[in-house]
């Protein structure tokens, strides 16, 4: 009879050991946003999935987008949209990356590679910031008051809490 509660306490502990270094092993890739670090939403992604900022350039009144590539544990800024050369002359294009000039007018500002492990804005009082993340579009002027600081962050699970959690 004790054999057999040993072997059943070192089955148990087995599992729970590669469960517990599995989740340090194999993760899922999340995507969170808070305001006034307040979970606002949440999104489990892949490796290079691309996610946009879009709002209204402050100074110029033009359209902005700026573009990021999800890694595995950053952010990488590889493209900027302006609505005109004057918002993309603002940001010194030059020491950054290339330009160009789509046929809609807009300049896009490519090949930075500016890598980031969190993204961090005011949420403006005169423009709706929208967020676009794989195939969903979060307007953050519905979800977070106005003058609030938005941060954006990429956060790696446990595989087994997912299960745990029944996500």
């Amino acid at each position: 009879m004790k054999k057999n509660k040993k072997k059943i306490f070192g089955l148990i502990g087995a599992i729970f050991t590669v469960l517990f270094l599995s989740g340090f092993v194999f993760t899922s890739t999340y995507v969170q946003i808070f305001c006034s670090n307040d979970l606002i939403y949440e999104k489990k992604v892949e490796k290079n999935d691309h996610l946009e900022i879009m709002y209204e350039h402050s100074l110029y009144k033009v359209k902005q987008k700026e573009r990021f590539i999800i890694n595995k544990n950053k952010f990488i800024l590889n493209e900027m949209v302006f609505g005109n050369y004057l918002a993309l002359d603002y940001y010194d294009h030059n020491s950054k990356g290339k330009y160009f000039k789509d046929s809609k007018g807009n300049y896009h500002l490519i090949g930075m590679n500016y890598s980031m492990e969190k993204i961090e804005f005011m949420n403006a009082n005169f423009s709706d910031h929208i967020v676009k993340l794989a195939d969903e579009t979060i307007n953050l002027g519905k979800k977070a008051s106005k003058g609030k600081i938005i941060v954006i962050t990429i956060e790696n699970k446990p595989i087994f809490l997912h299960f745990i959690k029944g996500r």
